[in-house]
């Protein structure tokens, strides 16, 4: 007598040679198992629904589904879609009120990208269509990540003010800076305006009077110490070069605050503000301007951060990945010897600007003033910056800023957009050979350009997140290949492109660098990528692998075969809705993903123990999902349903259902339940109230009528109804260690550390009998225990169910064979069953195996 015992229980291995190259163990199907304990198959937990009080906590509309969720300081956000509207939304979870909406029309970064976001100094960065978007505080509405650029000033000199301190013919140069504070307390300052010139060509002393235009975005302080902010920065007065006629001296650019003002609601609503600097030389002691080049210099000025697919925070700075930045437009006033007729003219943004030479008398349309009376020098620096202050009055879109320092060529101008995502400008003039780049008489031969870099990544400054100067900019890789994803390990920050894996190292902005790790591993699925275990697990061309800093290791080698079926059937599915949702404290990595062709969404997901090394399957349709932190339970999204799912994780049999819908009982009279609607219910579900008022359906009567297999006291309200978590695993084939044998199989026996409750199956198949035949088998009781009709089970069992091997005959079609394939089904609500192992008893009959013609 031959006997195969195996006490292994391994995974899924579909792939490899199931004779010679798996473990003992290894199974042919796993489906809604997990095999977190070594050698040990258990179902998997179900789901009910987010609550907030004691109600289902719905999304704002039938049609809203989750498509992204992400936990922020102790609660969630969900990215949503409206399937009826098309329309993309934010909001975050209360438990009390439940969903509340912070965000309309929010759209991905991408069509075909979903949002993303990392963490940082206290608030949340999310990626959209028109930039990476902060949130400070759950409740509060994301705003665009960084601070306007300062617009130039406009300066008079105002001898009426006291104190006077600018002297006689003396110069002095002011920067303005606008800066915020968010509610976690973090101050950040954008990038200085141009230089503006204050010249005293009066007798006496005097002192400056400017007005400050206020960027469009730009809103008054509001709750939580959460406000906008002005400083105003001065160098020292300068002496005159000559006096007859009078040289203005050139100041320097080391400049000092002499002013810091919030902006009132008045001001904001006229757009400008009129300040006088009354701050004396002795006076001028302020902290100097953050650009100053003896401070950081004015390459690292911090400009709005560029548009990005992806996000991530390493070495204490934010990284952005697959990058556009703003429209931008250079242009120097080579020349200014205008006719004087008025007549000349630029257009830019479709704004036609004429060039007055009367200040007294300009033209009707927008204009700028002709400086004539000075220097060649001063003549263009003068005309550019009056251009730069005309062109932000009239220009919605984008502004101007004038760039020459004391050692550039004047009239140098840079004219951005406002925001990322805007349409590029063109600028023609019937001068144009007095600008460089000369512009053409009409036609958009000169326009701005956003700097699209798919392979592109920016960086900010450490511990200022938003603070993103333009120097701080590195190419990964071919432009060819776009960045997918970025993660961030203890030591490097890996760059998951479309042609391999990339890795970024060093301790700060000034010595980051990238090297190549490995150029085979090339993402397929962005958002199958997570870290775990202090490793990213990702989907690649060369199926699930894990990546470190020391390389790159396939990981889904035993399910190969799957996974390289999905792509050849559902790349583009595979590609854009394929997601992993780590699970740390389970050793989980979850792999969602499209089963056939037909799919939009993933209806399944692939598991992998990290600690057991073993991979499972389950059968959940959902299109996003996470864990929390702050309750270490998993949340999913589904893609046909208004509500978020919550795991059921109390660790008892009630963990084992699967919430699918809410029905009224309208009454009760022995085994026959009556409904408002019984038409979605079908058999083997179940109806709950309680732990103790619950009842599977066995017969459906009508279509508000069904029978429950026990007399059930439900009261007449609300009862949800729950599926069954349909289990089921096969072995790879019993061979008797040599598949070229016949033998006959008798019996076998399932070995359970924890029986299960109610009803399943054990399954046969040979390689003889083509049918599979499934045997009904009985567990320890028919619910857990205090849950079933008095007498239907031996008293004192308590509530773990026993431990028992189950012994089952083989069924005589199925006990002649050469391979013999045992399976264990499980379809019963609040049942977790644990199995071990297997015994198989048997012989080995003869060396004559199935033979070509031969029948049963």
């Amino acid at each position: 007598m031959s006997q195969s015992l195996n006490i292994k229980l391994r995974g899924l291995y579909t792939f490899p040679n199931d004779f010679s190259a798996i473990p003992d163990g290894a199974l042919s199907l796993a489906d809604n198992i997990v095999i977190d304990r070594d050698s040990i198959a258990e179902p998997r937990r179900g789901f009910t629904y987010l609550a907030h009080a004691t109600a289902r906590a719905d999304f704002a509309a039938v049609y809203d589904s989750a498509r992204k969720l992400f936990f922020f300081k102790d609660s969630m956000i969900a990215h949503l879609y409206n399937s009826n509207t098309t329309v993309y939304s934010l909001c975050y979870f209360n438990a009390t009120s439940g969903w509340t909406s912070i965000a309309s029309a929010f759209n991905p970064p991408a069509a075909t990208v979903k949002c993303r976001a990392e963490f940082a100094n206290g608030n949340m960065y999310l990626t959209r269509d028109t930039g990476v978007q902060r949130i400070d505080a759950i409740t509060a509405a994301p705003v665009r990540c960084g601070v306007s650029q300062a617009y130039d000033m406009n300066g008079v000199v105002d001898s009426a003010s006291t104190p006077t301190w600018l002297l006689p013919n003396y110069s002095t140069a002011y920067r303005v800076v606008w800066g915020k504070k968010d509610a976690n307390g973090n101050i950040l300052l954008g990038a200085p305006s141009g230089r503006g010139i204050g010249n005293n060509g009066t007798i006496g002393n005097t002192s400056i009077i400017f007005s400050i235009d206020i960027p469009d975005d730009i809103v008054a302080a509001y709750a939580l110490g959460i406000y906008y902010f002005y400083q105003v920065y001065r160098s020292r007065q300068v002496a005159p070069i000559s006096t007859g006629p009078t040289v203005y001296g050139i100041p320097d650019d080391e400049l000092r605050q002499v002013y810091e003002g919030i902006p009132s609601a008045g001001e904001i609503a006229a757009g400008h503000i009129h300040f006088g600097d009354l701050c004396t030389e002795e006076l001028l002691k302020g902290p100097y301007l953050y650009t100053n080049n003896s401070q950081e210099g004015a390459a690292y000025s911090n400009i709005i951060p560029p548009k990005a697919l992806d996000i991530a925070s390493f070495r204490d700075c934010m990284f952005y990945a697959n990058i556009r930045e703003q429209q931008t437009f250079y242009l120097t006033f080579n020349n200014v010897a205008f006719s004087g007729a008025d007549t000349d003219t630029i257009t830019i943004d479709g704004i036609t600007f004429k060039a007055a030479h009367d200040p007294f008398a300009p033209p009707a349309a927008p204009y700028f003033f002709f400086y004539a009376g000075g220097t060649e020098a001063q003549n263009r620096a003068d005309t550019a910056q009056n251009f730069c202050y005309y062109f932000n009055l009239n220009s919605t879109n984008y502004y101007a800023t004038y760039l020459s320092t004391p050692s550039d060529m004047p009239g140098k101008i840079v004219i951005r957009s406002i925001s990322l995502g805007t349409a590029a400008l063109s600028a023609t003039s019937n001068v144009g050979g007095y600008f460089i780049p000369a512009l053409p008489a009409s036609g958009t031969s000169q326009s701005s350009t956003d700097s699209y870099a798919p392979n592109g990544l920016a960086y900010s400054k450490p511990l200022q997140p938003e603070a993103v100067p333009l120097v701080y900019r590195m190419s990964v890789g071919s432009k060819d290949s776009e960045i997918l994803r970025i993660l961030p390990l203890r030591d490097s920050l890996f760059i998951l492109k479309e042609d391999g894996v990339w890795r970024l190292f060093g301790s700060d902005p000034s010595n980051f660098q990238v090297a190549l790790l490995d150029s085979t591993a090339n993402c397929i699925a962005p958002d199958t990528a997570c870290v775990m275990n202090n490793q990213i697990f990702a989907l690649t061309t060369q199926g699930v692998v894990t990546i470190s800093e020391t390389g790159v290791t396939i990981m889904s080698r035993p399910i190969e075969g799957d996974l390289l079926k999905l792509l050849s059937i559902n790349k583009t599915v595979l590609q854009q809705q394929a997601f992993a949702v780590p699970y740390e404290s389970q050793r989980a990595y979850h792999l969602w993903l499209p089963t056939v062709s037909g799919d939009t969404h993933p209806t399944q997901y692939y598991r992998y123990n990290t600690i057991t090394n073993n991979w499972t399957r389950g059968t959940l349709e959902k299109s996003c999902g996470g864990v929390n932190p702050y309750d270490d339970l998993m949340y999913l999204g589904d893609p046909h349903r208004y509500w978020m799912d919550k795991e059921r994780k109390s660790f008892t049999s009630f963990d084992y259902a699967d919430y699918a819908g809410t029905l009224h009982i309208a009454s009760v009279s022995g085994t026959t339940v009556t409904l408002t609607d019984a038409s979605s219910i079908v058999v083997g579900q179940v109806l709950y109230q309680t732990d103790s008022l619950w009842g599977e359906v066995v017969t459906l009567v009508d279509s508000t009528h069904v029978k429950t297999r026990y007399a059930v006291a439900f009261t007449h309200a609300d009862a949800q109804l729950f599926d069954t978590i349909k289990t089921a695993l096969k072995w790879i084939p019993c061979t008797f260690s040599n598949p070229g044998f016949n033998k006959q199989v008798r019996e076998t026996s399932l070995l359970f550390l924890s029986d299960f409750y109610g009803s399943g199956g054990v399954t046969f198949e040979t390689d003889i009998s083509a049918g599979m035949i499934t045997e009904p088998v009985t567990g320890c009781m028919a619910a857990p225990w205090g849950q079933f009709p008095w007498g239907q089970a031996p008293w004192g069992m308590g509530s773990t169910p026993r431990r028992r091997p189950l012994r089952v005959m083989v069924p005589r079609i199925h006990q002649r064979c050469s391979l013999l394939t045992l399976g264990f089904d499980h379809d019963c609500m609040f049942s977790p069953w644990a199995l071990q192992g297997i015994s198989v008893v048997g012989n080995n009959i003869s060396e004559k195996v199935w033979m070509e013609g031969s029948t049963v």
